[in-house]
């Protein structure tokens, strides 16, 4: 009987020892498999970016969207690609991975940034605003923003605030020594400043119509 006992014991104890060497090795080709997926993704997410670099934006995607297969939450690769897709005219598709991002990493200026850049470009002011305002709170004196929230103000015929946020932007450009300006600096300023005198005119002359009539 003690010889049985001992045997169930001894076959057991195997038992276990097999079960937790199997656990193990499971354990480990699971480690090893997300350790070559993180190695994989880190290497085509950094191919994607400077491919984009260097506006190779066809291959970019390629790349970006294979990392995105790998990490399909991943915010960065998402703006990646919303920014790529822009730069070849696929603007629906550029939007889809912004929203992505944004949903995956919310009050980010950069996204919310590229958000009212594609935006605008499709003719969706509101939403543009949303973005930009989102950019403004948390950066207050982000040159673009400024700018496109003036122009918005502008179609929207809101003329106080068009003149306003365009001074804000010129007064901050005249800071800036002019030679360090770029040339797509500077055509930007220009606009700017033209843009600020029509809402300007135009301000007025709402205010002038407003006071007529009382």
């Amino acid at each position: 009987m003690y010889t049985l006992v001992k045997n169930v014991c001894i076959v057991s104890v195997t038992l276990m020892l097999c079960a937790c060497t199997n656990a193990h090795e499971v354990f480990m080709q699971d480690a090893t498999q997300r350790t070559l997926e993180d190695s994989t993704f880190q290497q085509l997410k950094t191919e994607g970016r400077l491919l984009g670099l260097e506006q190779k934006f066809f291959q970019a995607i390629e790349k970006l969207r294979l990392a995105s297969t790998l990490r399909p939450d991943d915010a960065q690769t998402h703006l990646m690609l919303g920014e790529a897709y822009y730069h070849v005219g696929n603007r629906q598709e550029s939007l889809t991975h912004l929203e992505r991002s944004r949903a995956l990493a919310p009050n980010n200026y950069q996204i919310e940034s590229w958000l009212g850049t594609v935006h605008i470009g499709m003719g969706h002011l509101g939403e543009a605003e949303l973005a930009y305002g989102n950019v403004l709170a948390v950066k207050p004196n982000d040159y673009n923003a400024l700018v496109y929230m003036g122009y918005i103000a502008f179609q929207k015929k809101d003329y106080r605030s068009c003149h306003q946020y365009f001074q804000r932007y010129t007064k901050l450009v005249e800071r800036i020594d002019p030679a360090r300006l770029t040339e797509q600096e500077k055509r930007r300023y220009q606009q700017a400043t033209e843009y600020n005198r029509a809402c300007d005119v135009n301000w007025r002359y709402e205010v002038r119509k407003l006071e007529n009539f009382l």
